[in-house]
């Protein structure tokens, strides 16, 4: 006989308490990267390229890196550290056609510029065999380009892949995962429906000629890609027409995880980092505020704010995972183009618990250890409200093996609860988490 409980279920939530935001100067775009002496330094640009270093708890007095008064505010800039230590920074220069001012600093002094070409939207990477990479547009082309530089040389342009169609690229992307395996995206155009895809390299930097098919977006666009500490490569998009941000990641078996809704009402910048946790961390801006979100292995955290006064509605905030000092670091511009920073530690998360009544069985699964099958126990719909949406398995790793959506109606909503049976079919012997709604439950597998 099953009895009907009246319980007041948890719902987890973390906030991270951000450290007082300092000024670093004025600026439309910001970055952050480490040079040889393990010095964070923060970037902005306006008509000219400066540069802060942080040092003592302090941000210095702005450095003069370039100045010119074309600096495009379509392309930005990037700024990364390669494998000697030496910080580059890549600057579109506005013109006909369109070129970039790259440099390096040493530790002591900036580098005189190189001049390479390319065009707008473009991003730096650098590998664990010491080169540095870039990947950018080229106007109404359809190819992602690609300019990679050993030893202070850069080998001239060369396309990376070709999409089909032959429709505008927009917004090419690169991250380099931990096996040293460089990876690339862009959005295809085809109005109205656009194509995100990305390609990747071996080891050797070799690019393969075929192309990864992600998700199809409605006047969007790729906005980060980055790989976290298990090689999944995941990515950040905005849907124009829906106003909203979402996310996804590339497993190491090149399977999509299900699209994760971010925010709505938003449609500016979304930029990825990844802890030492392994914590995917997202930041962007929303109604005139600055928000993140937090990955922690199963699901996104809820949304929570970062910063006030209020960042503007174009902040084209930057995040990064500075690994000396363990903290997530934000940079943000305000209404007045004045760019500040703030920072976080990742392992200092509050957690905060929130409560609402439901009458409901405590979800239960057996068997445990099971064999073929497990049959899940789970809460019915309170007042209208489904408490459960899925059932989701992930092993120990937290990588989703499973998930199955729990559909309800008028007629399998009762009061004593459900019960749905799971197939083990496909999934190995060992340890696996079964998460229901807010509650983790953990099972064996058994031959």
């Amino acid at each position: 006989m099953r009895f009907l409980v009246v319980l007041l279920l948890p719902i987890v939530i973390f906030s991270y308490e951000w450290a007082p935001p300092q000024i670093v100067g004025t600026g439309r775009y910001s970055r952050f990267a480490l040079d040889c002496y393990n010095r964070l330094w923060c970037l902005f640009s306006y008509d000219s390229l400066y540069g802060s270093f942080y040092e003592n708890s302090q941000w210095s007095e702005p450095v003069p890196i370039f100045s010119g008064p074309s600096i495009s505010c379509l392309g930005g800039f990037d700024a990364t550290r390669a494998k000697d230590g030496k910080l580059w920074v890549l600057v579109c220069e506005e013109g006909f056609p369109e070129y970039y001012n790259t440099s390096y600093y040493d530790g002591s002094i900036w580098s005189d510029t190189f001049i390479i070409a390319g065009f707008t939207y473009h991003h730096l990477a650098a590998d664990s065999i010491g080169k540095v990479w870039v990947v950018f547009d080229e106007g109404e082309d359809y190819r992602i380009w690609c300019d990679v530089c050993e030893d202070t040389v850069w080998s001239g342009p060369y396309v990376v892949c070709s999409y089909p169609t032959h429709d505008q690229v927009m917004g090419s992307n690169i991250t380099v995962d931990p096996k040293g395996i460089r990876w690339a995206g862009a959005t295809a155009l085809h109005y109205p429906i656009e194509q995100i895809f990305l390609c990747h390299s071996d080891s050797t930097g070799a690019w393969s000629d075929s192309l990864i098919m992600g998700p199809q977006v409605h006047s969007g666009w790729l906005a980060d890609i980055l790989s976290d500490n298990n090689n999944n490569i995941w990515i950040s998009w905005v849907d124009g027409n829906e106003d909203s941000i979402y996310t996804a990641y590339l497993d190491t078996n090149l399977n999509w995880s299900p699209y994760y809704l971010i925010t709505q009402a938003s449609r500016g910048s979304c930029n990825l980092a990844v802890d030492n946790e392994n914590k995917v961390w997202i930041v962007y801006d929303k109604e005139n505020n600055f928000y993140y979100r937090v990955w922690n292995g199963f699901e996104w955290y809820p949304e929570d704010s970062i910063v006030f006064p209020p960042a503007s509605s174009a902040s084209n905030g930057a995040i990064f995972y500075d690994p000396i000092r363990d903290r997530i670091w934000i940079s943000f511009k305000t209404g007045g183009n004045d760019i500040y920073t703030t920072w976080t530690n990742p392992s200092s998360g509050i957690e905060k618990h929130q409560t609402f009544e439901a009458k409901h069985f405590m979800p239960e699964i057996y068997p445990n250890p099971a064999k073929s099958i497990i049959r899940v126990r789970y809460p019915w719909s309170d007042k209208g409200r489904r408490l459960i949406q899925a059932i989701k398995i992930f092993d120990v790793s937290g990588k989703p093996i499973k998930e199955i959506e729990i559909l309800h109606s008028a007629q399998n909503d009762k009061p004593s609860g459900s019960e749905v049976t799971v197939s083990l079919k496909g999934i190995t012997p060992g340890i696996y988490f079964l998460r229901l709604g807010t509650t983790i439950r953990k099972f064996l597998v058994v031959k």
